[in-house]
C-alpha cells in the first residue's frame, strides 16, 4: 500500500501509512529509507535529514554519512556560518578568528584577541551563533575556545600581537629558527637572534646579531617560546 501511494504521488497518505507501520516495526530499514525519499521528493529538508539520521543510527554506512554531509553543504550552512561569524567580529573588533573546523556533527572554532581572550568572549560568540541559527545547530556540538599559549601562530594578527617575543619557526624546507620577532608585515616576518661565531681576526669567538626575513608562505609552523624566569 505504501508503494502504491508513493507511485501515485499521494505523499500525505504514504507518510501516514509509513508512520503507522513504523509504530509496530520501528527498525524496518526499507520503510525508513522510503520515508526519507518521500521527504526528499517534498523538499522537506528537516524531515529528510531526520529520517536519514535515524537510518544512519540503525545501520551506519558510507552512503547515509554522505547524504547527511551533502545535505549540510547544499543548504548553504557554510555561507551562513561565515556571515554570522563575520558580523560578530565586526562588532567585537578586538577579537579575531584563528580557525574554523566543521567535522561531521562538530563545529570547532578557535579565536584570539589583540589583548587576549576571556572565557566570557568564547561564551558570547557561542551564544551569538546559536541565536542566529535557531534550531539548525541542534544536531551539532559547538565548541568555541581561545588559541592557547602553546598553539601555533596562524594569522597575521597573532604574529602582530606577539611582536618582540621569542618564536620558534619551522620552515617548510625543514630548518628551525629561534629568535625574537622584531618586524611583522602582511607578507612576512623578521626574526633576530645572537650567535657565537669565530672572530674575523685572531682566536676565539665573538657574539654577533643576526636576522632573517621569512615570508609567511615559507612557514610550516610557528610557536611562542615560553621562558620561565629562574629564581
Amino acid at each position: 500500500m505504501i508503494d502504491i501511494y508513493i507511485k501515485l504521488s499521494l505523499t500525505d497518505k504514504a507518510l501516514e501509512h509509513i508512520d503507522v507501520y513504523l509504530n509496530y516495526y520501528p527498525s524496518d530499514l526499507d520503510v525508513l529509507e522510503k520515508k526519507a525519499k518521500v521527504f526528499k521528493y517534498l523538499n522537506d529538508d528537516k524531515g529528510f535529514i531526520k529520517s536519514i539520521k535515524i537510518l544512519h543510527e540503525r545501520v551506519p554506512s558510507i552512503n547515509t554519512a554522505r547524504l547527511i554531509s551533502n545535505h549540510y553543504i547544499t543548504i548553504d550552512q557554510p555561507e551562513k556560518a561565515d556571515d554570522v561569524i563575520k558580523d560578530f567580529f565586526e562588532n567585537n573588533k578586538q577579537l579575531f578568528l584563528v580557525d574554523l573546523d566543521v567535522d561531521s556533527f562538530k563545529i570547532d572554532i578557535k579565536i584570539d584577541g589583540d589583548n587576549g581572550v576571556k572565557v566570557s568572549d568564547c561564551v558570547l560568540l557561542s551564544k551569538y551563533i546559536k541565536k542566529h541559527f535557531d534550531t539548525e545547530l541542534d544536531d551539532f556540538s559547538l565548541n568555541v575556545s581561545s588559541a592557547g599559549l602553546l598553539s601555533p601562530l596562524i594569522t597575521y594578527r597573532q604574529f602582530l600581537k606577539n611582536l618582540k617575543r621569542k618564536l620558534n619557526v619551522t620552515l617548510k624546507e625543514g630548518d628551525d629558527i629561534k629568535g625574537n620577532l622584531i618586524k611583522v608585515s602582511e607578507e612576512d616576518i623578521t626574526l633576530e637572534w645572537t650567535a657565537r661565531e669565530p672572530k674575523p681576526v685572531g682566536k676565539g669567538k665573538v657574539t654577533v646579531k643576526k636576522n632573517k626575513l621569512i615570508a609567511f608562505d615559507e612557514i610550516k609552523k610557528a610557536k611562542l617560546v615560553v621562558e620561565f624566569n629562574k629564581i
